[in-house]
């Protein structure tokens, strides 16, 4: 990945395109995430050949929080864990979505390959897949819940598949699948303060997440023509300010 281990703090990073490859603990931000990722998006496709292949992280031991890929992720056939979001979550993924197809190996999933933890310590929250998933074990949102807290998610019903491939956790809080048509509905997802962590973009019928777009304060026009004619072409340059 972009870091091989992360222990501190990844924020706002887009990978707009390319192929990411390895072997295990293969991501597009980070092989192993120990601290925090936010606001990261993936467009790139994700290739491992191992344990814990993830859009991305490869294993999360820290926080993910708000990301979203939309790359293609793929492990090998005798391969485990892979997700589009991580592929082995201990610790937690929070406010994340899948977009890509995600293929390969046993315990393949939307968000986490598998979500590893005792007494709910691995946790997955609002989250939604609308990814194709393909392999052994699979399950829209994870491929084996291993006594960790899942709550909150939406997965496509299209995809043929169920939410959890094998679950000995807590999956008790409304985890719901959806047809694609109403996901593109803001009123299918209850969660607590849509409007201040998720936006509707035109051109794209799904929930993008606010941190992957930056406000602009001011757009300058320079070029400009005192006076502007119907029927007539003009050529302008913008600069554009981001607000942070």
């Amino acid at each position: 990945g972009l870091f091989g281990i992360n222990r501190g703090t990844i924020s706002n990073v887009i990978i707009e395109s390319g192929t990411i490859e390895g072997e295990s603990q293969v991501g597009a931000i980070a092989g192993a995430n120990l601290g925090l990722i936010e606001g990261c998006s993936n467009f790139a496709d994700v290739i491992g050949n191992g344990i814990g292949i993830g859009g991305i992280a490869g294993t999360n031991n820290g926080i993910i929080l708000q990301c979203g890929n939309k790359g293609s992720v793929n492990n090998a056939e005798g391969g485990n864990f892979t997700g589009g979001i991580v592929g082995s979550n201990m610790k937690e993924v929070t406010q994340c979505y899948n977009a890509g197809d995600i293929n390969g190996g046993t315990y393949v999933a939307g968000i986490a390959g598998n979500n590893d933890g005792v007494n709910n310590e691995a946790n997955i929250n609002e989250c939604y897949n609308i990814g194709a998933i393909d392999g052994f074990a699979k399950g829209a949102i994870c491929g084996d819940n291993w006594e960790g807290l899942i709550k909150d998610t939406i997965y496509a019903s299209e995809s043929g598949i169920t939410a959890f491939a094998f679950d000995s956790g807590d999956t008790s809080d409304n985890n719901k699948y959806s047809t694609l048509s109403d996901m593109a509905i803001q009123n299918t997802y209850n969660w607590e303060n849509f409007d201040s962590k998720w936006i509707f973009i035109n051109g794209y019928d799904y929930p993008s997440l606010i941190k992957e777009y930056v406000p602009l304060t001011d757009v300058d026009f320079s070029g400009s023509p005192n006076e502007v004619c119907q029927g007539q072409e003009y050529q302008f340059e913008a600069t554009f300010y981001p607000s942070n």
